[in-house]
């Protein structure tokens, strides 16, 4: 897969997220989150697995990518990208995450896993596919 071009850009949905370039303000624009939580929405593509939620806005508007155990999706033909080590400290098989962005609400989600917690160079791989567009 080619490497993904940074774009500081929030407008253009594309980029890293940068809470410095686009901070909170009386609009809503999303600021920076860290949290776990299972997808419980049953209309939603991953419903019942993790999500690694990374941004959030006053209209409780989430940015998230999504967890899981397979190293491929054959339903949606997307190869999934390996994890260094498995947020869930419970859990000793692989993870692997999308490689893509989805929004989503908040209501969509479970409550915060505790002790869940990303790798340094998990967080690094995360970066590459923050804001990337679904399967693009």
């Amino acid at each position: 897969m080619d490497e993904f071009e940074n774009d500081k850009s929030l407008m253009s949905g594309k980029g890293e997220w940068n809470e410095e370039e686009h901070p909170r303000d009386e609009k809503g624009r999303f600021i920076s989150i860290n949290e776990f939580r299972y997808i419980e929405n049953k209309n939603n593509l991953g419903y019942n697995h993790p999500a690694h939620l990374y941004a959030k806005n006053d209209n409780d508007d989430v940015k998230f990518i999504q967890l899981t155990h397979s190293k491929f999706i054959s339903d949606l033909n997307i190869e999934t990208k390996k994890m260094f080590k498995n947020p869930n400290p419970k859990d000793k098989r692989e993870a692997y995450i999308l490689p893509h962005s989805n929004n989503g609400k908040l209501s969509d989600f479970g409550k915060t896993k505790k002790n869940w917690e990303l790798s340094i160079e998990d967080e690094n791989l995360m970066k590459k596919y923050r804001d990337k567009p679904f399967n693009k």
